[in-house]
């Protein structure tokens, strides 16, 4: 955690490299991980994020417990990022999807950015409760399992540092959760 020790919210570049390897360390020992599958592509070069890394950590290691504990039977999870270049256009998703629900603004324009999705195999998100997972105490976890503030802090730290989250679950066949952030220019 040697460069991500600022306070939460404070904006500034954080090496994705040094985030995600920091979460496939914790991911590796959490009782989650037992009986399940999680691979963790780590970008070979440095990619600076205009965001704050520990913030980061924190809303990832929330996505991919959920997403290993989303199924009483073995689960996949796959998480992995990509460079998008300046000036690519991201198509927004239909709003009146079943499947997909959005939030924050796509970042754009001048500057590249970065998607980085987390991805399982998992039973999906029924279509009526894809807007309620992101609100303060909503769980569908058993008493005691789950507080219900993984992803409303997720959309906390994708509102603060200016990014964008799709959320794509089809019920049977798994849920992805892709957060976009601007890259930092050197």
């Amino acid at each position: 955690f040697k460069d991500m020790r600022t306070h939460s919210g404070v904006e500034h570049a954080s090496d994705l490299e040094e985030v995600l390897s920091d979460l496939e360390k914790m991911i590796r020992v959490h009782p989650a991980t037992r009986n399940n599958q999680c691979v963790i592509q780590i970008p070979e070069q440095q990619i600076l994020v205009k965001v704050n890394g520990l913030d980061l950590l924190h809303a990832m290691v929330n996505l991919v417990v959920n997403a290993l504990q989303a199924s009483e039977s073995m689960t996949h999870v796959e998480v992995y990022c990509r460079q998008l270049p300046a000036n690519q256009k991201l198509k927004d998703p239909a709003t009146d999807s079943k499947e997909t629900f959005v939030f924050g603004k796509l970042p754009g324009g001048d500057a590249p950015m970065i998607s980085i999705t987390v991805q399982d195999d998992g039973p999906g998100i029924p279509p009526e409760q894809l807007r309620k997972v992101f609100d303060d105490y909503y769980t569908t976890k058993q008493n005691g399992t789950g507080a219900g503030l993984g992803l409303s802090a997720l959309k906390r730290v994708v509102k603060d540092h200016h990014g964008a989250l799709h959320l794509h679950s089809v019920a049977g066949e798994g849920t992805a959760f892709t957060l976009f952030f601007p890259v930092a220019l050197a």
